[in-house]
C-alpha cells in the first residue's frame, strides 16, 4: 500500500516535531471536502488543469502535493480511463524536465508518489538536477522558485542539501526580510514562504536569524482577517495565506487563537478559510472556485509544510480522523486489522453498531435502514457511506440515501475490526 513520506524521510521527524510546537489542529474535514473537490477535476488523461480544464504538468504536480497532504495515494486517484497523475506526467517527462525548475518540481511530485525520479518516464530527473547546480556559487536554475524545489527535491529524497546552496539562499534575503523571486522583482510573501520551508527542511534551525528575520517580513504582510496578501498592505488572498502557512509551520510558530499570528484573535487558517465555497469544498480567488487556490489551500489547512506536506500524528496510537481506528491501524497492510484505509478520511471505518467489531449485528443495522432516510423514515449517518476504493471497505462520507450499496459496504467489512 501507500507508504506516506512520514515514513520515509528524515525529515518528517522535523515535521512532527513542528506538529507538535504549534498550538493549531489540522483542519482533516475541509481538507477531504477539498480533496474531493479536486478529485472532480482530473481529466480522463490522469492530469488536473491549472486555469480553464486542459491537464497542465505544473498543476498536476500541484495536485499531487495536495492528495499526498491528504492522505491519499497519487497513483491510487485514477480518472474514468483508469489514468493517475503519474500516467499523465510520465509521457512529458523530457520535455517538462527541459527546465531546471520543471524538473526539480517533477522530482519532488515523484519522490512523493513514492517512484523513482532517477527513472521516470526513461528520465534521470536527479541527474538533471546535478547537472543544473552551480556548486562553486550555490545557484540553481533561473529563478528563486527553482533553487527551492532543489533543495526540496533532495531533502524528500533522504540527500543532503550541498551547503553552497543553503548559504546562496540565505544570502538572497533582502533588507526588509524577504526574498526576491527575481533580482529587481522586490520581495514577496510567496517566495518569502517557500524559501523559509526550503532552508528550514535543509537544516537551518527556526531560531536562526534568516528565519526569524523571514517570518517578520511575512508578519507585515498579515491583515486582521487572519489571512496575507501578496505584499504588505495588500488583501488577503487564499494562495498567500497557504502557502505562508505552511512557512509557519515549518518554522514552529504557534497558530492557535491568542498567539502572535492571530490579529484581532483571527487566526491564520481561519483567514484561508473565508475563501472556502462550503457547496463542493473548493477554495476561491477572485470570486470563483479556483483549482490552483484549492492545490494550495489543502497542505495548509492539514499543517502540513514543504517538502513532505503530510499532515501530523500519522504514526502512532493518535487517531487523527476521529473514527475510533487508531493511524497506525488505519495505515497497516492487514484490512482485517483496520488496515489499508485512510487515517484522514472519518467514515472509511464502517461500524454501524460502534462497538469496535464488525459483526452479524452491524449488517442487521444496515439492513434494518433500509429505505429509512429522507422523506419517509429517520435518516441515521451510521449506516451510509459512499464507496471510494479500490477495495470494498475503502469508503467515504455518506450520501443521504440507505441503500444496496450500504448493505453491501458492512457485508464487505464484516470482520474487518480495527486492531
Amino acid at each position: 500500500m501507500f507508504k506516506k513520506a512520514l515514513a520515509l524521510t528524515a525529515i518528517l521527524t522535523i515535521v512532527v516535531a513542528v506538529a507538535v510546537a504549534n498550538a493549531a489542529e489540522p483542519d482533516i474535514s475541509d481538507g477531504q471536502s477539498a480533496a474531493r473537490y479536486i478529485r472532480t477535476l482530473q481529466n480522463t488523461d490522469g492530469g488536473f488543469p491549472a486555469f480553464g480544464v486542459d491537464s497542465s504538468p505544473g498543476a498536476t504536480i500541484d495536485a499531487t502535493f495536495a492528495f499526498v497532504s491528504a492522505g491519499k495515494d497519487p497513483t491510487r486517484v485514477k480518472s474514468s480511463a483508469g489514468n493517475s497523475p503519474d500516467d499523465y506526467l510520465a509521457p512529458q517527462a523530457g520535455a517538462y524536465s527541459a527546465d531546471p525548475g520543471a524538473a526539480a518540481k517533477l522530482a519532488l511530485g515523484v519522490s512523493l508518489m513514492e517512484l523513482d525520479p532517477a527513472n521516470f518516464g526513461g528520465v534521470d530527473l536527479l541527474s538533471i538536477m546535478a547537472s543544473n547546480f552551480n556548486n562553486g556559487t550555490g545557484e540553481y536554475g533561473l529563478d528563486v522558485f527553482d533553487e527551492v524545489f532543489y533543495m526540496l527535491a533532495l531533502v524528500q529524497e533522504g540527500q543532503s542539501v550541498p551547503p553552497p546552496a543553503t548559504a546562496y539562499m540565505a544570502s538572497l534575503q533582502q533588507p526588509d526580510g524577504g526574498w526576491e523571486f527575481l533580482p529587481g522583482f522586490g520581495t514577496d510573501t510567496n517566495t518569502a514562504a517557500m524559501v523559509v520551508q526550503a532552508l528550514v527542511a535543509a537544516g537551518m534551525a527556526p531560531d536562526d536569524p534568516v528565519i526569524v528575520d523571514g517570518l517578520g517580513y511575512l508578519a507585515t504582510a498579515q491583515n486582521t482577517d487572519g489571512g496575507f496578501g501578496f505584499l504588505a498592505g495588500e488583501p488577503s488572498d487564499p494562495n498567500s495565506t497557504a502557502v505562508i502557512i505552511q512557512a509557519l509551520v515549518a518554522a514552529e510558530q504557534d497558530l492557535d487563537e491568542g498567539g502572535p499570528w492571530a490579529p484581532s484573535n483571527n487566526t491564520p487558517l481561519e483567514g484561508l478559510l473565508a475563501f472556502r465555497n462550503p457547496a463542493n469544498g473548493a477554495f476561491q480567488f477572485f470570486g470563483g472556485d479556483s483549482a490552483f487556490a484549492t492545490y494550495q489551500a489543502l497542505p495548509a489547512l492539514v499543517l502540513g509544510a514543504f517538502p513532505a506536506v503530510v499532515p501530523p500524528a500519522g504514526v502512532g496510537t493518535a487517531d487523527t480522523d476521529g473514527d475510533g481506528c487508531p493511524d497506525a491501524d488505519e495505515e497497516g497492510s492487514d484490512e482485517q486489522q483496520g488496515g489499508q484505509r485512510n487515517y484522514m478520511n472519518p467514515w472509511d471505518y464502517f461500524n454501524p453498531t460502534q462497538d469496535g467489531e464488525n459483526r452479524v449485528d452491524d449488517v442487521l443495522a444496515v439492513v434494518l435502514e433500509y429505505f429509512n432516510d429522507a422523506p419517509i423514515g429517520e435518516y441515521s449517518s451510521l449506516t451510509d457511506r459512499t464507496y471510494e476504493g479500490p477495495n470494498a471497505w475503502n469508503l467515504n462520507d455518506p450520501n443521504g440515501q440507505q441503500r444496496v450499496d450500504d448493505i453491501l459496504a458492512a457485508v464487505k467489512s464484516y470482520f474487518h475490526d480495527c486492531g
